[in-house]
């Protein structure tokens, strides 16, 4: 496998291929020849509308999901241990009450870096340190591949790019970072429906394979689930068949929707077909309600 190249982006026109070093604003302003899908878009295809996905891609509607505290957490533990994300900048302040501060985080902001009250970033640093122990020494896992490489491929004609947080090429494994409320198998399973992970996986899977196809077969996604709070707990539990299949499915459901939208420049929202029913837990509670009530004897309460 030492014949597996990867680019190293230097400002180049990206064609398909693997690239090293692709600034994080190049990758999310989506630098392809054509407004290309990644895992997030057609999460929303299939879960949402057509519509949703135009209006949250960088090329088309350009709206960006709106910042969290916890979103601003996790993209910064994530640039901690993989790098590759932007600039961080320590803001010697307590808070952002006063002006000097506010005007020192609205300039990085301002070029495209991350603004971080230094406090915290000495926090966060240890934290980060934490989990890469915690990797090291209860997994046997390092952070000893590439991170942060840009995939840039085409499905049929359609072009697709993904960001992979870790990827070893010696195992063929594309390891993503994912801190979650909770690292229990049940929740992590609900996270990865949700949140689009089995999407994610089916995607990655297909970047690196389409750019290796002497990998076929092989390659790997290793979601790391790590749990938020006083507990550092970790789940690295390989993804099953059946998970594997939904993600396959959804993600080709999404290519073809992407393609056949992005040809005819219509993206329609949810329709108007089918009739508003209501749902079975709607029906069976009813029902319940009413078999509860069959018994009951009301009385005044005078």
């Amino acid at each position: 496998m030492s014949s597996l190249e990867i680019n190293e982006y230097v400002g180049q026109a990206m064609e398909p291929g693997l690239y090293s070093g692709v600034p994080h604003e190049v990758y999310h302003s989506d630098p392809c020849v054509q407004p290309s899908l990644s895992a997030s878009i057609a999460s929303r295809l299939v879960t949402q509308s057509p519509m949703h996905a135009w209006t949250y891609h960088p090329r088309l509607g350009g709206l960006r999901d709106e910042d969290t505290a916890a979103a601003a957490a996790g993209s910064l533990i994530d640039n901690l241990i993989l790098g590759g994300g932007p600039e961080i900048v320590p803001i010697v302040a307590n808070d952002y009450k006063t002006n000097a501060a506010r005007e020192a985080r609205d300039r990085a902001l301002a070029e495209g870096k991350m603004p971080v009250i230094e406090s915290k970033l000495v926090a966060e640093r240890a934290h980060a340190e934490k989990i890469r122990q915690h990797l090291r020494e209860r997994k046997g896992f390092e952070f000893d591949g590439l991170s942060q490489i840009v995939a840039v491929w085409k499905e049929g004609n359609t072009w697709c790019r993904a960001r992979l947080d870790h990827l070893k090429l010696s195992t063929a494994t594309i390891y993503d970072l994912k801190f979650v409320r909770s690292a229990a198998p049940e929740a992590i399973e609900r996270h990865m429906v949700i949140y689009g992970t089995d999407v994610q996986r089916a995607a990655y899977v297909s970047a690196v394979e389409k750019t290796y196809p002497e990998l076929q077969g092989r390659v790997k996604f290793q979601p790391i689930f790590v749990e938020n709070g006083e507990v550092l707990a970790i789940t690295m539990r390989p993804i099953g068949g059946t998970m594997k299949e939904l993600g396959e499915r959804k993600w080709g459901r999404g290519v073809d929707i992407w393609t056949k939208c992005l040809a005819a420049n219509y993206w329609p929202d949810y329709g108007d077909d089918g009739l508003i029913e209501a749902p079975a837990w709607a029906l069976t509670r009813d029902m319940e309600t009413q078999i509860a009530a069959m018994g009951e004897v009301i009385t005044p309460p005078f």
